[in-house]
């Protein structure tokens, strides 16, 4: 299990542990497997971020905004659970590629805008970098694959690679269209390693 958990194929790994539950019902390692890799299928950092009411709903106004001025092709790197995609589809004008590298979560993104009857969005299960061509029409590109350090996830080489890669027309937008660095210095009398 272990094996095909480190591989992403939790999917797998959750089938041979059911069929192995299912001939030995009391077995008490394969169930507590099955709940630890349940319990692992979502980041814990998802819920936080799904429940902040103030940045949905800021990302709701400027996604909202911009796709009614015409930026209405938009692509949704790193897509998560499908909200900015859900965001965008509201119009019916827009169409919308919902780009997420995370089996369990492409499949989460599927089943909510199924839940939504959205049909004018299209979703991958790859890395937005592993494409090497514009997939249509892009002016729009939004993304929340930022961390607290804004370098994490790999974002600026996301950004990068969608400005130079999948945008397609010269009129565009980003959103989020910026941020803010903070640093504090640290004086250490030793190195730590």
């Amino acid at each position: 299990m272990k094996v095909l958990c480190r591989l992403g194929e939790n999917d797998i790994a959750k089938k041979y542990l059911e069929l192995a539950l299912e001939s030995h019902p009391y077995f008490l390692p394969v169930k507590r497997n099955l709940l630890h890799l349940s319990w692992n299928e979502m980041p814990r950092w998802h819920f936080r971020m799904m429940n902040d009411r103030l940045r949905n709903q800021a990302y709701d106004k400027a996604i909202t905004s911009l796709i009614s001025k015409g930026y209405k092709n938009a692509i949704d790197i790193g897509a998560g659970c499908g909200l900015l995609s859900l965001i965008a589809s509201k119009n019916p004008e827009a169409s919308v590629v919902a780009i997420e590298e995370s089996k369990t979560l492409a499949r989460m993104c599927k089943d909510v805008l199924i839940e939504n009857n959205v049909k004018n969005v299209v979703i991958m299960n790859c890395y937005s970098t592993d494409i090497k061509e514009p997939l249509g029409k892009c002016n729009l590109i939004v993304t929340e694959t930022f961390d607290v350090a804004l370098f994490g996830e790999r974002v600026l080489e996301s950004i990068h690679h969608a400005l130079s890669t999948l945008k397609t027309e010269d009129d565009f937008k980003v959103v989020p269209a910026r941020a803010k660095v903070y640093i504090t210095g640290i004086n250490l009398p030793f190195i730590l390693y």
